[in-house]
């Protein structure tokens, strides 16, 4: 017995109307089975539409988390790359340092110097960014916390009051 006919049959057992599936196949047994939840009364359509838009509205408060932790996960990521590549440009302006050191003539050591400019400002950029994107995660996060009443404050007491 296919499984899609199995999942028909227990729905009809318990008395559930089956919703209309999303897409074809066996995704949409999987779909089918999550909307399922609808009781079968004929005399309460009303309670069926509530039933309906909660699943909606729980959906959409999953999505919702999901894209919120994609944004959280790229401003993460973003941010590891951006202290990696002021790494390599720190450790280049390093060597150019120790080779400026180790020169003895004045005009290489001149043409060093210019070479370090570069890097040094692009190093720079790139820890500017890295900063940045680390204080819109914090705001997102931050934003996050307010929506969920999380209030992680110290709370300041006068000693008098401890007594």
């Amino acid at each position: 017995m296919p499984i899609r006919n199995r999942i028909d049959a227990l729905i009809a057992r318990f008395g559930y109307v089956r919703a209309p599936a999303i897409a074809g196949g066996i995704a949409s047994t999987s779909v089918r089975i999550m909307t399922a939840a609808v009781p079968n009364s004929a005399n309460r359509p009303w309670f069926a539409d509530l039933v309906r838009r909660n699943i909606a509205m729980r959906r959409a408060r999953q999505i919702e988390a999901i894209i919120f932790r994609l944004k959280v996960g790229f401003y993460s990521f973003s941010r590891a790359v951006c202290a990696n590549v002021y790494r390599g440009l720190t450790s280049i302006q390093s060597g150019l340092l120790a080779i400026r050191q180790a020169t003895t003539s004045g005009a290489m050591r001149f043409v060093i110097l210019q070479v370090r400019v570069p890097p040094f400002l692009l190093a720079q950029f790139f820890f500017e960014l890295a900063f940045a994107i680390g204080q819109r995660k914090l705001l997102l996060l931050k934003r996050q916390a307010l929506i969920l009443d999380v209030d992680h404050s110290v709370v300041h007491v006068a000693d008098h009051l401890i007594d």
